[in-house]
């Protein structure tokens, strides 16, 4: 009898232990599909996304980081184009950086270093557009030069955006929307 019990015991701590290791293992998994691994260029903005009158004023890919866990960094900028005229645009100038962590842990320790780098230039963080996009962001401007910069971080990746419009006008809304496009690309892929 006790031989029994012990055997059935032996057969239900097996049972629960075996299915707890499964879910460990799914937990597991279901961190590791979290990580975005495409190249970055498949998730950037393009000169399709603006309206017409823009042009690609550069384009910067690069796997070397100075910082710990960066992989990948790919940058590019875009800009009204002077000869001709841009009607459904309030921007004169947008560019980004989009950078590929190796965790998404790594990309959480860059994050805050990446807004610190930005709150000594005396910028304003408009506090009513904090994490509207992605897992965290946070929106700048900087009055004096008319700049929006929009960060956001989304799973292993880390974004900055950062428009100019030298009208003075306040455009975070238009900001926000190309940030959106990226951050729409990142959660598709």
């Amino acid at each position: 009898m006790k031989n029994k019990k012990l055997l059935a015991t032996i057969i239900i701590f097996t049972i629960i232990s075996g299915s707890l290791f499964y879910f460990v293992l799914e937990q597991i998994a279901d961190q590791t599909e979290d990580i975005v691994e495409l190249p970055l260029d498949s998730f950037s903005l393009t000169i399709s996304d603006f309206p017409e009158g823009y042009i690609k004023s550069y384009e910067n890919d690069t796997t070397q980081g100075e910082i710990t866990g960066l992989i990948e960094r790919y940058e590019a900028g875009f800009i009204k184009n002077t000869n001709e005229s841009v009607s459904n645009s309030n921007i004169n100038y947008i560019s980004f950086t989009i950078s590929k962590f190796e965790s998404i842990d790594s990309a959480k320790s860059g994050y805050p270093l990446l807004i610190d780098t930005f709150i000594t230039l005396n910028s304003t963080f408009l506090e009513d557009y904090y994490d509207t996009i992605g897992d965290e962001s946070a929106v700048a401007y900087y009055e004096d030069m008319s700049i929006f910069i929009v960060f956001f971080r989304i799973k292993n990746i880390l974004v900055v955006l950062v428009s100019q419009d030298d009208s003075g006008e306040f455009y975070v809304s238009s900001t926000l929307d190309y940030a959106k496009i990226i951050e729409n690309r990142i959660n598709a892929a």
